[in-house]
């Protein structure tokens, strides 16, 4: 790691300075406001660093980014975005120097200590989980956005905004060249899990009703449908309080999560038991978005008929 990552603020933040005031101003604002001279002009607009919202993360829930992260997005740029990739401009030192600044503009950052999404449970990619994944893009809503096929042009891609009030597109999912963030599969399944902070891209853990089983969230769904019609039975009522009661549990339990509170052994243990059927779910949705790329398999084989009957492959289209 570079030397820069070792020293403390003031003296790399006052290094990255100068660096961030010649270098990055232009767009994110002396302040880190994102109101830059060319921010009026960029679509998506530069960050605003004082909210402490940051859209590409290796953290759980909405906690801020670790050093590692942010220095991975000044290196390698935000693809489709005005943002560039400085590894080539700027030296490695330099860069970590514009870390250390840009953590000042949020207080957050003092003490923080961000807990790591885990990737340790890959699912491989196989045609079985593809077409998993691809039962999940459906029923999670993804088509809202991303459309039937992933092509960015859902039903409600028109009408989507940011955090902060400004257009913003959802993406097409056959670009894995304009994912922010990487297009490998732990990359996809990050922002699957972590979200897309500031941005209408969710956590899916938000999707589902943490520490209830499937069967478990249906029957949910089943007597709350019953509750707005005829009305539950008193068992019915006491089952529904059981799992409701569940539901609160594991609601305080992400709110720790989220503000980056250390997990007591048994929170932790149930958790990650709760955890585990999404993450599973996450990673063959993670494999279904990479067969959309041009590369896979699926679309190499689309692009071979294509040729042979002369015709532009989808993917080319506009």
């Amino acid at each position: 790691m570079a030397c820069a990552q070792g020293k403390k603020a003031p003296e790399a933040s006052e290094a990255g300075k100068a660096l961030y005031e010649d270098k990055c101003a232009h767009c994110h604002g002396i302040e880190g406001a994102g109101d830059g001279s060319a921010a009026e002009n960029l679509l998506p607009r530069p960050r605003d660093f004082t909210r402490g919202l940051y859209k590409i993360r290796s953290t759980e829930g909405s906690q801020l980014p670790t050093d590692q992260d942010l220095f991975d997005i000044i290196s390698n740029g935000m693809p489709g975005s005005s943002m560039p990739a400085w590894s080539e401009i700027l030296t490695e030192d330099e860069r970590w120097q514009l870390v250390a600044h840009i953590k000042t503009f949020h207080d957050g950052f003092e003490g923080a200590s961000p807990r790591l999404i885990d990737v340790s449970g890959k699912v491989p990619y196989s045609e079985e989980s593809v077409t998993k994944g691809k039962v999940f893009y459906t029923n999670l809503g993804c088509v809202d956005c991303h459309g039937v096929i992933g092509r960015g042009d859902g039903t409600s891609a028109p009408d989507l905004t940011d955090e902060w009030g400004f257009r913003t597109w959802p993406a097409n999912l056959w670009h894995p060249w304009n994912y922010r963030g990487g297009s490998t599969t732990e990359a996809i399944f990050r922002r699957f899990i972590g979200g897309i902070a500031g941005s209408p891209m969710p956590s899916f853990i938000s999707s589902f009703r943490l520490g209830l089983t499937d069967e478990e969230s249906a029957r949910m769904t089943e007597l709350e449908f019953k509750m707005d019609g005829d009305g539950l039975s008193e068992a019915e009522e006491g089952e529904y309080a059981e799992l409701e009661e569940k539901l609160f549990m594991f609601e305080d339990i992400m709110l720790k999560v989220e503000e980056g509170e250390e997990l007591a052994p048994d929170e932790q243990t149930k958790l990650n038991t709760a955890l585990k059927p999404i993450f599973e779910k996450s990673w063959h949705l993670a494999n279904y978005v990479k067969s959309l790329g041009p590369m896979s398999n699926h679309n190499r084989r689309s692009e071979t008929k294509c040729c042979a009957l002369n015709i532009a492959p989808m993917r080319y289209r506009a």
